[in-house]
């Protein structure tokens, strides 16, 4: 029998079957399940389902609908919709609960392939042998160089720990952040590293540039396509910005030490059928 919604005015379960929605016994509701009493007295659990609300995509003339368009939210701060992915979140953890042994085995195994970590070609760029590790058991790479003119006793400098910068975001985000590196490179002159990080998970970075003499981090520009290149003077940063679809359309030139307001906008692709890449040549010139 219905025990009811925790949010029965968004969601509507009543074309929900058991073929589709298997019932999962859980203690308590969260989000936007729906709850029901098996003949034990234990709760049942079932898929949350999405209200459909129509709405109309014209293109080239043509009217489409979708019903599900309610559930866009670029910037991550709808409730409903963070509610709903919750929701669905804590379902299939709940649904796969009987596998997390299995789940817990087969990471084990992999693990156990690579018992001493990894670690990619090496490469020499000025006065630096640049080279990437990654510990064991962690999720992210550690990038690194030695100065090439001291040979064996050459000490090892850190440019990144991707582990430790995720940890760093995620105490500030209570736990809650997607962690994605884009670009990662050393200025011409070897004295900066600029790097390009999705902590949002819509593909939009934030740009940053460290002193690796002191080791700070100082420039932040925000909601960039991630693309970035230094210029031959190692003063300044090219980027691009996306449009409303997400399209690359504008090249900037940052100015270190700069606002990012003051960027100059050097070119704008208005054809919605293009868009920028560029890069480096080979020979950096």
């Amino acid at each position: 029998m219905p025990l009811g919604h925790c949010r029965s005015s968004l969601y509507c379960y009543e074309n929900a079957t058991d073929l589709f929605c298997p019932p999962i016994k859980l203690s308590q509701c969260s989000g936007s399940q729906r709850l029901s009493l098996t003949s034990d007295g234990s709760a049942e659990i079932h898929a949350p389902i999405a209200e459909q609300v129509p709405y109309n995509h014209t293109y080239h003339g043509q009217k489409y609908l979708d019903e599900y368009h309610w559930l866009r939210d670029d910037k991550r701060k709808n409730t409903e919709v963070l509610d709903h992915i919750k929701a669905e979140n804590e379902y299939s953890k709940s649904l796969l609960a009987s596998l997390k042994s299995l789940e817990d085995s087969i990471y084990d195994e992999l693990i156990s392939q690579n018992p001493k970590g990894r670690s990619r070609a090496k490469f020499v760029k000025g006065e630096y042998e640049y080279y990437m590790r990654q510990k064991k058991e962690a999720h992210h790479p550690i990038y690194c160089r030695k100065r090439v003119s001291e040979g064996s006793l050459a000490k090892e400098e850190v440019l990144l720990d991707l582990n430790q910068l995720e940890k760093e975001y995620l105490n500030l985000r209570n736990n809650q952040v997607n962690f994605y590196l884009g670009a990662s490179i050393v200025s011409p002159d070897q004295k900066f590293l600029v790097y390009t990080l999705d902590i949002t998970g819509d593909e939009t970075y934030a740009i940053f540039v460290k002193d690796l003499k002191k080791g700070t981090t100082y420039e932040v520009l925000k909601e960039t396509t991630g693309l970035v290149v230094w210029s031959n003077d190692g003063q300044h940063l090219y980027y691009t910005t996306n449009d409303d679809k997400y399209r690359s359309y504008r090249l900037y030139r940052h100015k270190l030490g700069n606002q990012q307001s003051s960027d100059e906008l050097l070119y704008e692709e208005k054809d919605e059928e293009f868009s920028i890449r560029f890069k480096r040549s080979i020979s950096e010139t």
